[in-house]
């Protein structure tokens, strides 16, 4: 963006979007409501994180040349199954907070075995937002979940990874996973 002949920049970030703006724009408050907007969803990105629930980034350097973005890699995989249905279902941890119930539990049947991650919410129903939030999340709606009475849950899958003895960089996943899970109940 121009103003006076000199680049203005919102953000420490060395790339962004452009689009034509009215004149009668006011151009500080514009960049003081870009700089809120940026930390708040900043902030949100790494609440999220840190629970391993990762926000798309279709619009990373990946995009541009036809290949994923490594900001999109994640600790799982497409699930084939349901999350719930499986030879082996055992329950590892529960947790809760004020508005959600989480269960984890480690499933492990034919090619695939993982961790399961259940939330249920405390005041059902959900609200539409909320779906459409666990869409963009990419937790999976289950109508009768074993873990919550068979009551609905939404539910996330993380493939298990195991570690290489031989390599001290690649210790697996399960302790991340543990960490994520950890996270759920921590109202930061």
């Amino acid at each position: 963006m121009a103003f006076n002949g000199n680049v203005v920049r919102f953000l420490p970030a060395q790339d962004g979007y452009c689009n034509w703006i009215n004149e009668g724009v006011n151009l500080a408050d514009f960049a003081r409501a870009i700089s809120q907007i940026h930390e708040s969803l900043s902030k949100a990105e790494r609440h999220f994180n840190a629970r391993g629930l990762i926000l798309p980034q279709p619009e990373g350097f990946g995009y541009f040349s036809g290949r994923q973005t490594s900001r999109n890699y994640v600790l799982r995989r497409a699930v084939t199954g349901d999350g719930h249905t499986s030879p082996t279902i055992e329950l590892k941890k529960t947790s809760e907070d004020a508005a959600f119930l989480f269960a984890m539990t480690w499933i492990k049947g034919g090619d695939q075995k993982g961790w399961t991650f259940h939330y249920h919410p405390k005041h059902p129903p959900l609200s539409l937002e909320l779906e459409a939030a666990f869409n963009v999340l990419g937790l999976f709606g289950f109508d009768t979940c074993p873990e919550f009475d068979f009551n609905s849950c939404h539910w996330h899958f993380y493939d298990f990874m195991a570690g290489d003895d031989d390599n001290p960089w690649n210790q697996g996943n399960a302790d991340q996973v543990y960490r994520y899970f950890g996270a759920h109940a921590d109202p930061q």
